[in-house]
This record gives structure tokens, sequence and C-alpha cells, in this order.
């Protein structure tokens, strides 16, 4: 975490930042946190012992030293430091190697708060002085195992470090689980799997029978050919690292040295002040040399695009590593995952219990004509396999949409068949219906679970059945002109930048007749999962959906369960009774069917809703008087 300088008219300089590895809780403490006061708290959350709270704070040389001291005893007052292990580090830019006036003020601050200071030795070495800027105040330094400054060629500065007796568990390394494609052999894989005896799949008459046999033959093919292992996750690679600038760096870091060992050596300062610039202008130029084509390639590629700005930027993602639920602090990955999973399944079905005494508005007049789900042919199954984006997570199958591209032409015949056997019995496939979900942090207190976003992620090979059922009743819904005209998202030439324009092409066109135009906005919190299953099956029933296949959308629907995977660790499954699929592809059409009687309301004040799946917009035109 980090907190910029306040200061706008400083052109460069300041600012603080700690870092915390993965595996250690800790939170960050924003109640002590000042915003003209460039300093941070952070409390590491430690099993069975003392709180060990963390300040790291920055004093330019132009502050006033007893405004700084007073923020940091205003902060101190707040905390019990009789039973917390203190540790303040940072820049006071105060010399504590001579005798002074600022030195006294910051002795006689650290004395009435039981802290000392213990960096002994210069941290800012320059040609010409010496001096101890950087300092250490700890309140218990009987914890502190060890103290010292360690010289770096880096900065100017000296880094200053102290180890306490922390009883941290030894940080695990990160495994990650994959397909080894190393011997993959694309003709051998497709010649396995046509010998696969995919007939037996022809005589289940239960849809989750064939779905656990195709699934069973499938895995024993492709780990044959690409085996899932573990490996360790590495740091990111610095892909524009050379040797060169590693010399550099290297005969860089040689010259500090030794003018640190022969008392300010001037040929080694001044080599040692070349060499620095010489590897910064070098790092520069390979920066540029790497990031500046791929931006270039990625012109007229909004995807490209976005990909190489992300990859010159310092990654945001960060391990959950603390959670607040019920009155404590959820510290261990299982119990965090097992919390977020709990919460998230929970919230829509919370929500939807507002509404759960309203009744729903009447969709109107039954169509004439009626929908039921027709049979796939194997060209249709085909093409949607070979349209799979290989770019997507893997649900809880582990299988890939890679995989299911290369092998299309096999697997065309056995999923086809599952998938019309699916539709004759009215019944989803059980397996498919688990979702792997990630916690993806939005802004705020970390430890608050309501800042998280979930990302629901379903089996690959579902997105096929779900394909067919969506363009069929996509087709029904849109010949029958069953959507509502003013219904505007997850559907063909109707975006939400149209009804933009067509809202905008309003006001303007009132404008010019001297009318003024009111709009108000509405958002849907958690519209996707709030949405009520049996409204949903009414709404889809009062539209033509015949009583075989409304079976199918009721098994779709309900029986879904979830888990939340946090690093290495995934809570057990839990049932979500209400909302449609996140991350589906049947789920945006299905949510734009459940507000249409909505777009169909009129009112004596000429409101006419806009809809944008999860924003309502009402419009009302009156004349001035």
């Amino acid at each position: 975490m980090r907190k910029d300088t306040q200061f706008v008219q400083k052109l460069c300089g300041g600012g603080v930042i700690i870092f915390v590895r993965d595996g250690i809780p800790f939170v960050i403490m924003s109640d002590l946190i000042k915003h003209n006061f460039e300093c941070l708290w952070v409390e590491i959350k430690r099993p069975k012992c003392k709180r060990m709270i963390l300040c790291c704070s920055y004093r330019p040389d132009d502050e006033n030293i007893d405004g700084f001291i007073l923020n940091l005893a205003d902060s101190l007052n707040n905390i019990d430091t009789e039973n917390s292990d203190i540790v303040l580090v940072g820049d006071f830019n105060v010399d504590y190697s001579t005798k002074n006036q600022l030195r006294r003020k910051l002795d006689e601050f650290a004395l009435q708060h039981s802290l000392s200071q213990i960096t002994c030795k210069p941290t800012l070495v320059t040609e010409n002085s010496s001096t101890t800027i950087d300092l250490i105040f700890a309140n218990n330094t009987h914890r502190i195992v060890q103290a010292d400054v360690l010289q770096s060629s880096i900065s100017d500065h000296s880094i200053v470090f102290c180890t306490i007796k922390g009883d941290v568990k030894k940080f695990l390394p990160k495994l990650l689980d994959y397909r080894c494609f190393k011997n993959y052999n694309k003709e051998a894989f497709l010649h396995d799997l046509s010998n696969t005896p995919w007939s037996i799949i022809e005589s289940a008459n239960d849809v989750d029978d064939a779905v656990f046999l195709w699934e069973g033959l499938f895995n024993s093919v492709a780990s044959d050919h690409m085996p899932i292992k573990s490996k360790r996750v590495k740091g990111k690679l610095t892909l524009w690292l050379t040797n060169k600038l590693l010399e550099i760096r290297c005969d860089r870091d040689y010259h500090w040295k030794q003018a640190q060992k022969y008392n300010n050596s001037q040929y080694h300062w001044q080599m040692y002040q070349k060499l620095r610039n010489c590897a910064n202008s070098e790092e520069k130029k390979l920066k540029s040399e790497y990031y500046c084509p791929l931006i270039e390639d990625a012109k007229g590629d909004s995807s490209k695009m976005w990909k190489a700005i992300k990859e010159t930027l310092p990654s945001t993602h960060n391990e959950i590593n603390v959670v607040f639920s019920h009155g404590k602090l959820q510290t261990d990955p299982k119990g965090i995952a097992e919390t977020l999973n709990n919460h998230f399944s929970s919230i829509g079905k919370r929500l939807a219990k507002a509404f759960s005494g309203l009744k729903p508005i009447r969709c109107g007049a039954v169509p004439n004509s009626s929908f039921s789900l027709k049979s796939v042919k194997s060209a249709f199954v085909e093409k949607q396999l070979r349209l799979m984006k290989t770019n997507k997570a893997i649900g809880l199958d582990n299988i890939s949409a890679c995989l299911l591209r290369d092998a299309a032409s096999v697997l065309t015949s056995p999923l086809r068949d599952i998938i019309n056997l699916s539709f004759e019995k009215g019944r989803f496939p059980s397996s498919w219906k688990c979702a792997k979900v990630t916690a993806l942090f939005k802004q705020g207190d970390k430890t608050d679970k309501d800042n998280y976003r979930p990302i629901s992620i379903l089996p690959t090979v579902s997105k096929a059945i779900e394909r067919a059922v969506h363009s069929q009743l996509y087709d029904y819904l849109d010949s029958n002109n069953l959507l509502a005209v003013n219904q505007f998202g997850f559907r063909r030439a109707r975006s939400t930048a149209l009804a933009l324009t067509q809202f905008t092409d309003e006001v303007l066109s009132n404008m010019d007749k001297g009318l003024v135009k009111g709009v108000v906005f509405i958002d849907l919190k958690k519209a996707f999962d709030t949405v009520d299953h049996v409204i949903l099956l009414g709404k889809l029933k009062s539209l033509g959906i015949s009583s075989n296949n409304l079976e199918w959308f009721h098994s779709y629907l309900s029986s879904r369960y979830q888990k939340t995977v946090i690093g290495q660790a995934s809570s057990t499954s839990r049932k979500v009774s209400v909302g449609v699929p996140q991350g589906s592809i049947l789920g945006p059409l299905l949510f734009a069917i459940y507000p249409r009687s909505f777009g169909t309301l009129r009112s004596p004040y000429s409101l006419m809703p806009l809809l944008f799946t999860a924003l309502l917009s009402q419009p009302v035109t009156y004349r001035p008087c």
C-alpha cells in the first residue's frame, strides 16, 4: 500500500509505501492516516501474539518539526501502546549523528511514548557529508533480534532494517496446477479421441450420466497427452532486462562499495556517479525499446492496446490476507474462502427479501405462437466449439477451450447427443451448474467483504448448450417482437450506446422546441443476483414457452452451486437459490426478459423507461411556465 505526497507544488520526491509479503495478514489503519501527513499505519495480525503496529512516515526537510511530532503523537494516543509492539520507521530528516535542537525534540517525543531509536550508523553518505536521518523507533526493543544499515547504490539513502520476533508462519510457495503441453501432439491426441468408445453415451437415458461418461472419457485421454502438473509461481519476468544493464549495475555497485571502504575516494565516487547515470539511461532506453513497439502494434485493436498498457503498469493484483466476519478477522485462506463464499451466495437472497411482498407486474397478452427447443445439428455444435475463446479462465472441470477447439471434429457427435438429450428430458446437466468464483477487490477497506466482487467461471463446455438455447430463444423473441422496444443491451443492433444516442437526440429536439427534459436514473443493485426464479419462469410462460421447455429452464436456474477459490484454498460448495448465472451466455438474455413488463408502463407524466439492463432511465418532458 502507498500514500503519495499531497503537496502539488513539489515536482518530485515524497510519499511513503509499505510492502507486506503474501501470507502475512494485515489491516490498514485508515483512522490514523491523515490527508496532509505523509504517513501510513498498518497492523500486522499475528495469531496469539500482541498487536504489531508499523508506521512508515516521511518528513520533508522544509516541514515544521513540531507539527510533524504532533501528528505522530496524535496517532499514538489512539493506540493501546502498552499492549502493542510499535515500530516507527522513515526518513525524518533529523540528523541523529550529532546533538541538535531537532534531535532533542524527537528524543522528548520518544521518551513520552516509551520509544527508543535504534539506528546507529550513517544512512545518507555523500562525498562531503555523513548523516543519520533514516530512523527506527520501537517500544519493545527486547523483541528486536537484529538492527542494521545496508549500503545501497540504488539510492543516496541506505536501507535501515530491523528483525523482530514475529511468530509468523513460514511463507509457503505458490503452486499452480496446469496442463503440461510439453509433449503435446495434436494428431496423436485426435487419433486417441477417435478410438474412444463415445457410443456408450448414446445408451444413457439420464443427462447427468451422459455428462459423467463424457467427462471421464475425455479427461482420460487428455491426461495421457497433457497431464496436470503443479509448479511454483515465481515473480514476473523482466523481459526488457539485458546482460549489458546487469554488468553496468554490477560495476556501479562495486565503485559504491569502494567509495565507502576507502574514506570517500574521489575516483570511486566519480565512477559511481557516472555508472549510476549510465545505468539509469540504459534502463530508460531498454524500456522504451520494449514497450513502444507493443503499443504501436496494438493500434486499432482495443484488446491488445489494454493488454500492452497493463503490461507497462505495476500489477494491481493483491492476495486477500484478511477478511472481517461475525466480529472476528479471518486470516486463514480456507476461512477467507468460506467467508466470501457464504457472502457471495447469500447476498442476492438477502436483497431479494425486500421485494418478497410485491406482486409482479402483468406481462400483457400471451402471444399466439409458442416456443419449443429444437434438436441441434452437428454443424452447429462444431461451429460453437471452434469459436470458443482460448484466453478465458477454466472452470472446476479443468477442461480448457483450447482442447475443445482442437478436438472439435471428434467431440461434435457426443456433445450433440448430450445437448439433445438435455432438451428431450428437460434437464440441464448438474455438473455444469457449479461455478468457480474468484474475488476481485474493488476499493475501500480490504477487510470488508462487501468490497469484493465475485467473478464466476462456469465449465467451458457448458457454453455450447447455452449458445444453442440462446440462439433459438432470441430468434423467437425477436421475430415475434416480444422484447420491449425500449430494451437496450444484450440485443443485436440495440446497444446501450444506441440508447444514449436516442436519449441525447430527444433532449436536443425538445430544447429546439423550448421544452425541458427531466430524467431519473435508477441503478438496480446486484441486478443479476436478485432475479426471482418463480417470477422469471412466469414471464417465460407468458411469452409462450412450452411446459416441457419450462422444465428445462427451471432445471437450468435451480440447484446451482458455487465454490470460492482464494489462492490454493477453496471453500465448500454453497447453493445459490436466486439470480441468473453470472458469467453465462443465457443469463443476460433471461435478465433482459425479467424487466420486460416495466418497459410497457405508462403514466400521466409521459414517463418512458429506457432499459439499460441494470440501469433504468425515465425521461419526462414538460413545457416551463
